[in-house]
């Protein structure tokens, strides 16, 4: 399990932040493994699902209509190169280097382009 950032739920009325999770996401349709940046639960009408944002930026939702899912390890899919190199470089699992160069990352938060 690792530490999700805290995601802006404001717009949202009835989702509620997850602060842990397993570190990678798999979209049944996809053909990558993604890494998980945040997650929040939504529940309304009478269902349930869960939202999860990855480091590159794509969300994925977990119901029983989606059936992805949240592995501890990579499956045989190859991982999504840039949430692997973001999470990374941010810290998180893993080593510091992709293909023996040092990686490192930080946000945009507060850079006005």
């Amino acid at each position: 399990m690792i530490q999700l950032e805290r995601e802006d739920l404001s717009w949202a009325k009835h989702a509620v932040p997850v602060k842990s999770a397993l570190p990678f996401i798999e979209s049944r349709s996809g053909r990558y493994t993604h890494r998980v940046r945040s997650a929040s639960l939504h529940t309304s009408g009478g269902s349930t699902h869960m939202s999860v944002r990855c480091w590159c930026g794509m969300h994925i939702n977990i119901s029983r209509k989606n059936p992805n899912r949240l592995a501890g390890e990579p499956s045989g899919r190859p991982i999504c190169a840039t949430c692997e190199g973001r999470a990374i470089g941010a810290g998180q699992l893993g080593a510091r280097e992709i293909a023996g160069r040092q990686v490192m990352y930080q946000t945009r938060r507060g850079v006005t382009p």
